[in-house]
């Protein structure tokens, strides 16, 4: 009880200052800013006195160069310290790492280890960390069911991508039986989130044999998401309704009745596809 309340009052009167003035400088790589030197150093003293925060904050900077140069090794030598202690955002830090190698030899067993651990303790990202690994095969067995399972812990905590995944898990039969409604609730919210990809998935669910859902609805919902905040779902979203309108050019909007125009607007925004699209419209040979 000791050490917690010593902890304690060193989070209070060191690590959200700190905070504070990391904020300030606006995490900049300025190592001269008096805001960030102040800010390490009172890490660096919490860190000393075993806390796990100011470790996890000390590992972030390293990584991320926060008015240190970055380096990976003591990024991960900091994020372990702090794991050590049961740091939850560290450890699911640590998790990355190995998960995609940065800074120490990528070890997917590991990552599979550390993401399982935090996923039963209700850590959302790392549940979904678990549900992707297993749907992937990814330093697991390849375990659609799990998958399934892990996907809709972290969904009903408003993980975006997790909502995505379950919503495909939902609608290919994978891990369990198809249910395609339930599929496309998921999904929508999932792109309400910005997921990008959910709205490839609804495309897929529109052309399922048991979808209800009439094109016309389809094309008033994908003309919302041209206004969406994310750029990369109003880019999937015209690339969308090009293909929508390949099938159903009587349904577009009479302001937007070209379908080129649709696949040179995604084009635009980098889309790959669209672009492919766009060149064979106007003609090009591949």
């Amino acid at each position: 009880m000791a050490h917690l309340s010593s902890d304690s009052r060193v989070l209070l009167g060191s690590i959200r200052p700190a905070l504070t003035f990391f904020y300030r400088s606006r995490f900049t790589r300025n190592y001269s800013s008096r805001y960030i030197r102040r800010a390490l150093a009172m890490l660096h003293e919490a860190a000393e006195h075993g806390n796990g925060s100011a470790m996890s904050f000390l590992g972030l900077a390293y990584s991320e160069a926060w008015g240190v140069p970055q380096d990976m090794k003591k990024a991960i030598y900091w994020l372990q310290q702090a794991a050590d202690t049961g740091h939850q955002l560290a450890r699911y830090n640590l998790a990355v790492a190995y998960d995609n190698g940065l800074g120490v030899t990528r070890n997917r067993v590991q990552a599979w280890l550390l993401f399982r651990g935090l996923a039963t303790e209700g850590y959302r990202d790392a549940q979904f960390g678990a549900a992707h690994m297993l749907f992937y095969g990814e330093g697991v067995v390849q375990n659609y069911s799990q998958a399934r399972y892990w996907a809709r812990q972290a969904a009903r905590q408003g993980h975006p991508e997790a909502m995505q995944l379950l919503g495909t898990c939902l609608l290919r039969g994978l891990g369990g039986p198809i249910r395609l409604p339930a599929a496309q609730r998921w999904l929508k919210r999932a792109v309400a989130g910005g997921s990008c990809l959910a709205v490839k998935r609804l495309a897929e669910s529109w052309q399922h044999p048991a979808n209800t859902v009439r094109p016309e609805s389809i094309v008033c919902y994908l003309e919302r998401l041209l206004e969406a905040r994310s750029k990369t779902v109003a880019t999937q979203a015209l690339y969308t309704l090009g293909c929508v309108g390949l099938q159903f050019p009587h349904l577009l909007p009479a302001r937007r009745n070209n379908v080129t125009e649709y696949f040179r607007w995604a084009a635009r925004f980098k889309h790959v596809e669209a672009a492919l699209k766009f060149a064979q419209l106007q003609g090009e040979d591949f």
